[in-house]
């Protein structure tokens, strides 16, 4: 059940009640997400991607040679997103998809969740 995972649901506890978004948050909320949809758990409203996609940004800022801070490993379809931190932003980068990435505020917030998953108390 989603809710055991940690208080918060698909949401990180950590996100709900932070200020300024972190790479670790941000992956576990796309794999979360993620999870439940492929589960076919219902109620699981797909704002959370719309608003993922809509920070899609066109660069060619090469990924940093450093290893990632987190990584999604369920995001990008399976292939992963590999997130770091750039002091202002959360950015992801996807294996296979050039000339872009993510581009997160850190102090933006995902949109909240409008139904709770179903089954989940």
């Amino acid at each position: 059940m989603i809710s055991e995972v940690e208080p918060g649901g698909l949401f990180p506890a950590s996100l709900l009640g932070s200020k300024t978004l972190t790479p670790r948050d941000l992956a576990l909320s796309v794999d979360r997400h993620l999870a439940a949809l492929w589960r076919g758990d219902e109620n699981v409203v797909d704002d959370f991607f719309r608003w993922l996609t809509s920070l899609w940004s066109p660069t060619t800022a090469p990924e940093p040679a450093t290893p990632p801070d987190a990584v999604s490993v369920l995001g990008a379809g399976g292939v992963g997103i590999r997130w770091y931190e750039t002091g202002s932003a959360c950015v992801g980068y996807v294996e296979g998809r050039p000339g872009g990435c993510y581009r997160v505020p850190i102090t933006t917030a995902p949109p909240r969740p409008q139904r709770a998953v179903a089954g989940v108390n």
